[in-house]
């Protein structure tokens, strides 16, 4: 049920909800009365959700440095496309074994290991098996040779982690 203290937190994040709606609009296309109404009636709904879902342990920063996250985000495009090459030269010369390795990452934030293991998983080629208590990641790589997984391993943390972690206090639990 809705109160006055969660309607509050809808409202608290503005710049959600802000971003929400430009990403509506955008997709639809249209700035009818009609698509405004239903579009911030999907924001709310999604903002609403999410607060129950996280509820008051919200591990969401209130500032994300939106340029690192952009960086991060424009890696992750960036070894998807470099990656599915790779893998299909692989595949085409039946030359990759399978490999698990295991990365301990170098924060305590839940939100940033989910976002490195969710680009792990999107990558061809690499899957986050598990995300332990400590954060450390269980990954399961397709590759050619075992030496290439500190090569991977350097790359996660170079591409993924220093750029979320730019700046500690993008990702401090607050």
């Amino acid at each position: 049920m809705l109160n006055s203290k969660k309607i509050k937190r809808l409202f608290k994040d503005q710049k959600l909800i802000a971003g929400l709606a430009i990403f509506w609009f955008l997709l639809t296309g249209e700035f009818t009365i009609y698509n405004i109404v239903i579009g911030f009636s999907i924001i709310l709904l999604i903002v609403y959700v999410s607060d129950v879902i996280l509820g008051d342990n919200n591990q969401i920063p209130e500032k994300i440095n939106i340029f690192n996250f952009i960086i991060f985000i424009f890696n992750v495009i960036i070894d998807i496309n470099m990656s599915s090459v790779r893998h299909i030269v692989r595949i085409v010369k039946n030359n990759s074994k399978p490999y698990v390795f295991h990365l301990k990452l170098n924060t305590d934030n839940t939100f940033a290991a989910s976002l490195i293991a969710n680009a792990i998983t999107l990558t061809p080629g690499t899957i986050t098996l598990e995300v332990s208590d400590d954060l450390e990641l269980k990954v399961l790589t397709m590759i050619e040779k075992e030496e290439e997984i500190d090569k991977l391993k350097e790359n996660i943390i170079n591409r993924y982690e220093k750029v979320l972690l730019k700046g500690e206090e993008v990702f401090n639990d607050a």
